[in-house]
């Protein structure tokens, strides 16, 4: 096996060994009135706090209808203090290089997120773990990996398992 090889899998057993906790906090994006699948956000608690982690693009959308997140079985509205990147003066998301919105959800809302639908603190910087690595993982809710069940005025999502 070559060294190129060897680091895929080495790096390929370390995702794979995170994969279903980081699959459980993530969280796709919806608008409450119809189907349409408007992106993903990453569900994290600190202290007693939870926030959606996004692309600005995606809270951007908020003025075409009221946005939700897929929580198990159903949905929650994205209630909460919203954050989001500037854009760059005269620009577009398109020109934003870091395109990032952070949603403090409020207590009703949080209450949806059970703690191990969340990731924590110790989950982004585990102790006694070299912070060294060449790797990322980006995790989001590929559209075509969701189960949607439309009910008259209601959307229920279903995350599958694994992506």
């Amino acid at each position: 096996m070559a060294v190129g090889e060897n680091a895929a899998a080495f790096y390929n057993r370390r995702v794979e060994h995170h994969l279903p906790r980081i699959s459980r906090a993530t969280s796709p994006v919806y608008f409450q009135d119809r189907a349409d699948h408007v992106g993903s956000a990453v569900m994290l608690k600190i202290a007693m706090r939870v926030f959606a982690i996004t692309a600005a693009h995606v809270v951007d959308n908020a003025h075409k209808g009221e946005l939700v997140l897929g929580a198990g079985e159903t949905t929650v509205r994205v209630t909460g203090t919203r954050s989001t990147t500037r854009l760059p003066v005269g620009g577009t998301r398109c020109d934003d290089k870091i395109d990032l919105a952070i949603i403090a959800l409020d207590d009703r809302s949080a209450a949806k997120f059970p703690p191990t639908d969340c990731l924590t603190a110790d989950d982004l910087a585990p102790i006694g773990v070299s912070h060294h690595d060449d790797y990322f993982l980006v995790a989001g809710y590929p559209h075509t990996k969701q189960k949607l069940r439309l009910r008259e005025d209601q959307i229920d999502s279903c995350r599958f398992r694994k992506f």
